[in-house]
């Protein structure tokens, strides 16, 4: 009879040895079904510690040569001058909003929505990056109120 392996529970450390609190969950989001995914199991994880989803779209400041069709009909029908930026912003407002609802609909309140610009991998580290700032910034002042009291 095999022996099922122990358990193991990650924590992290503090300066005072105190569990870590999430705050910030960032996760990148690009509109595909792996991503969309992620942004439900960001948006339970939010909701069971009460952290802010902080959803993020990172794109080119210039996309294809190819204008899809529904665009062009819209810019005909509206009178419109459809620019390749203004195809990009709709692209990435439509990718967030859908990843808005999807983390609400897993049960998450506070959403923040950002929009990067460049490389993917490089900008989604600095992002990350600043949202640790962010965290730990947070965690000092709940920590700072907390020995007030």
């Amino acid at each position: 009879m095999r022996r099922a392996a122990p358990a193991t529970m990650l924590r992290a450390a503090s300066r005072e040895e105190t569990p870590m609190r999430i705050t910030r969950i960032v996760v990148p989001v690009d509109g595909s079904e792996p991503a969309k995914r992620a942004v439900a199991m960001a948006g339970s994880l939010a909701a069971a510690s009460g952290a802010t989803c902080v959803l993020v779209h990172v794109r080119s400041r210039f996309g294809a040569d190819i204008v899809p069709e529904e665009m062009v009909e819209l810019a005909h029908a509206e009178h419109l001058r459809v620019t390749e930026e203004t195809m990009l912003a709709a692209a990435s407002e439509r990718i967030l909003a859908e990843a808005e609802a999807l983390a609400r609909a897993a049960g998450a309140s506070s959403i923040e929505r950002i929009t990067e610009f460049g490389d993917p991998a490089s900008r989604i580290l600095d992002c990350a990056a600043r949202e640790a700032g962010r965290s730990e910034e947070h965690t000092s002042e709940l920590q700072s109120q907390s020995t007030i009291r």
